[in-house]
C-alpha cells in the first residue's frame, strides 16, 4: 500500500468519506444541540470558512510540493519535530476513530444487538478493516469510489423522502439561541470538517499533485453539500429538543420514510450501508496512521503496522466505560483537540514558509557574492 498513487476522484472521496461518517454518528446531532434552529444558517456559515481554510492549506502546501505535513515539519525543525508531530497526529487519529467506533458499535447494539457484547461489535469491525487494508493495490480508495456517492445518495433519498413531513416553521428564530451561538461559539462547529486534517496528508499520494487544489475545494464543497442536507433533513423533521435525546437523529429519521406500501422500514438497507461506510472510513484512517508509522519507525510491512494500529483502536474502544463517555470525547474532546491539530498544522506550514523564504534569500545572495568575487579576481 505505501507505494499506492491515487487520482483526483480516490482522493476526493477520501476527504468526503471521513466527513460523511462523522455526520451520520455525532457531528449532525452535536451541531442541532449547540445552534437549535439557525443550525441550517450556521452550517452554511462554517461551510464558507471550512472553503477558505482550505484553499490557505492548499496555497501554503503548494510551497512545498510534493510534501506533506511530516515532511514539512522535518524541514522546518528536523527529525524531532517530525516525530513530535506524528506522535500527536497517531494519537489524534486512533484515539478518535476508536471513539467514534465505539459510538457506531453502541448504537448498533442498542438497535439491534442487545443481548451481544460490545467486543465482538468492535472487534467484527477491526477485522473487517484489517482485511480491506490488506488487499493489494488500492482497494481502500477504489471502495470510497462506491461508499462514499452511495452514502450521499442514502442522505439525498432520506431528504426526499422526509420531505413530506418536513416542518419548515423549525427554522425560526432564524438566530437560533442567538448572533453568539450562531455566529462566534458556533465556529466551533468548524470540527465537522475532519477532512481538512487528511487533506495534509494526500500530497504525496498524489498522482498529479498539480490536482490539489481542485481536489481540496471540490471535497470541501461536497463535504459541505452533505453537511447541509443531512442538518436540513433533521431541522426540517425534529424540534432541537427532540434531537438532543435521540441516538442517531438521521436513523431515527429513516424509520418515517415510506414510498407506498411496498418500500416500507427500509432502515436495515440504510444502516448497512452506513456500516460500508464506516469500514471504509476506518481502513482510511488506519492506512494514513500506517504511512505515518513508516515515516518514523523502521516498520516497514504492512500487515504489521495494520494490526498495530488496530489493536490500538481496540484498547481505546474498550477502555470508554459506557455511551456517555465516548458521547463525551466525540463531541467536547475531539473538538478542540481538532483546532489544536489545526492549529498547530498552519503555524508549522507558516513558519516553514518563511524559512524557506529566508533560505531562498541566503542562497541568492551567497551566489551573488561569490559570482561578484569571481568577476573581481
Amino acid at each position: 500500500m505505501e507505494n499506492t498513487r491515487i487520482g483526483k476522484s480516490e482522493a476526493v472521496a477520501l476527504i468526503v468519506t471521513i466527513m460523511i461518517n462523522h455526520a451520520i454518528l455525532n457531528i449532525t446531532k452535536t451541531i442541532v444541540s449547540n445552534t437549535g434552529s439557525s443550525s441550517l444558517l450556521n452550517v452554511l456559515y462554517i461551510s464558507i470558512i471550512a472553503l477558505i481554510i482550505s484553499y490557505i492549506l492548499y496555497v501554503l502546501l503548494n510551497k512545498f510540493p510534493t510534501f506533506d505535513i511530516l515532511d514539512v515539519s522535518n524541514f522546518l525543525g528536523g527529525k524531532i519535530l517530525k516525530f513530535i508531530v506524528s506522535i500527536l497526529f497517531l494519537a489524534y487519529f486512533i484515539v478518535f476513530s476508536a471513539t467514534l467506533l465505539k459510538n457506531f458499535a453502541l448504537c448498533l447494539q442498542i438497535i439491534y444487538y442487545p443481548s451481544t457484547n460490545i467486543f465482538f461489535i468492535i472487534i467484527v469491525f477491526l477485522i473487517a478493516t484489517v482485511f480491506v487494508c490488506n488487499l493489494k493495490y488500492d482497494a481502500v480508495f477504489r471502495s470510497n469510489l462506491i461508499t462514499a456517492p452511495l452514502v450521499i445518495l442514502s442522505i439525498i433519498t432520506l431528504f426526499i423522502g422526509n420531505s413530506k413531513d418536513f416542518v419548515f416553521e423549525n427554522v425560526f428564530p432564524v438566530l437560533g439561541y442567538g448572533l453568539n451561538e450562531t455566529f462566534f461559539a458556533g465556529l466551533s462547529n468548524l470540527f465537522a470538517f475532519q477532512g481538512l486534517l487528511y487533506i495534509l496528508f494526500l500530497p504525496p499520494r498524489l498522482k498529479d499533485v498539480t490536482k490539489l487544489r481542485r481536489i481540496t475545494i471540490t471535497s470541501i464543497l461536497l463535504s459541505a453539500f452533505y453537511l447541509i442536507i443531512s442538518i436540513a433533513t433533521i431541522v426540517f423533521m425534529f424540534d432541537s429538543n427532540v434531537t438532543d435525546k435521540l441516538l442517531m437523529p438521521l436513523y431515527s429519521a429513516v424509520r418515517y420514510i415510506n414510498f407506498g406500501d411496498f418500500f416500507q422500514r427500509l432502515d436495515s438497507i440504510f444502516i448497512l450501508t452506513w456500516i460500508i461506510s464506516f469500514v471504509s472510513y476506518l481502513s482510511i484512517v488506519v492506512d494514513t496512521c500506517c504511512n505515518i508509522l513508516r515515516k518514523v519507525s523502521n516498520v516497514k510491512s504492512t500487515k504489521f503496522a495494520t494490526v498495530l494500529i488496530t489493536f490500538f483502536m481496540l484498547i481505546v474502544a474498550l477502555l470508554f466505560k459506557n455511551y456517555a463517555v465516548s458521547t463525551f470525547w466525540s463531541d467536547v474532546v475531539y473538538k478542540y483537540a481538532f483546532f489544536v491539530m489545526l492549529g498547530l498544522s498552519f503555524i508549522i506550514l507558516c513558519l516553514a514558509y518563511i524559512v524557506k523564504i529566508f533560505k531562498s534569500k541566503s542562497f541568492n545572495y551567497k551566489a551573488k557574492s561569490n559570482s561578484l568575487n569571481g568577476g573581481t579576481a
